[in-house]
């Protein structure tokens, strides 16, 4: 359906110019402390402390679907949202020139590739932050 499909929205909201910045969870994954300050940056607010520990909340982990167990699905649907893929890229390297895009969009990578996903933890849910 193409009411799902983000490519060209997003796109068209770069004529938004310096009024929106598009962050990838990969690289609040990857590089927390990096891109809060970005954000902060963008938002014009007061960076965080040096010391700030950015950690997970209210976060599930675990096999919650099944979808994991069907590798033909997951790549049916990559190949559905390949032009948001590639629209994403777009946008961020438009944003960011020489900034390396997050690993996992490039790879085009799923929760099923990241196995600290998968398990069950203590953590999981809403009692507290997840140690990573």
């Amino acid at each position: 359906d193409e009411r799902l499909l983000l490519g060209d929205r997003l796109r068209a909201w770069q004529g938004l110019g310096d009024r929106l910045l598009v962050v990838h969870i990969g690289a609040l994954r990857s590089k927390p402390a990096e891109t809060y300050r970005r954000i902060t940056d963008f938002l014009g607010v007061v960076p965080f402390s040096k010391k700030m520990r950015f950690r997970r909340y209210n976060s599930a982990r675990g096999n919650r679907s099944g979808l994991c167990n069907h590798p033909d699905r997951i790549h049916q649907l990559q190949d559905l949202f390949q032009d948001d893929y590639v629209a994403l890229e777009e946008v961020l390297a438009a944003q960011s020139p020489g900034e390396e895009l997050p690993r996992e969009l490039r790879l085009r990578q799923t929760r099923c590739e990241r196995p600290n996903e998968l398990k069950d933890l203590p953590c999981s849910g809403f009692k507290g932050p997840c140690q990573d």
